[in-house]
């Protein structure tokens, strides 16, 4: 039990340092608010209150965030045309493009570390990840 523990801590540190990973340029993106463009550049449009709930905050931070990220041109929001109770927002092509270079900054650091790896170490790696994602 106290190895599985020592691998999870592993795991959570590695993890929190992609989470520190903050690139030049990112004009104060959070971590919220690059989960929120994560969500917004799969989808395209989404409410307010479904990325909220996909990114795991509070309304009063998602109504904060939301605000930041349409100061910085990055989401457009609109009333819902289906119900206008709800609010979209829709990432912009500065959104998408801010996405990509805070993706490839926390991508980064993780291809370096795996590039020390053996290819053999890598197939397992992979395998292992597959095993705990349950695929």
């Amino acid at each position: 039990m106290s190895e599985t523990i020592g691998l999870a801590g592993a795991l959570l540190a590695l993890s929190t340092r992609v989470l520190d990973v903050v690139p030049a340029g990112s004009n104060g993106l959070s971590e919220s608010g690059f989960r929120a463009l994560d969500h917004l550049n799969k989808v395209g449009t989404a409410t307010v209150h479904d990325t909220q709930k996909r990114i795991a905050v509070l309304p009063t931070q998602m109504s904060r965030l939301v605000r930041r990220l349409e100061a910085a041109g990055l989401v457009l929001s609109n009333i819902n045309r289906g119900d206008r109770r709800k609010v979209d927002i829709t990432i912009t092509a500065a959104g998408r493009a801010l996405y990509g270079r805070y993706r490839e900054a926390k991508l980064g650091l993780i291809v370096n570390a795996v590039e020390r790896l053996s290819d053999q170490e890598k197939a397992q790696l992979m395998n292992l990840i597959r095993r705990l994602s349950g695929e």
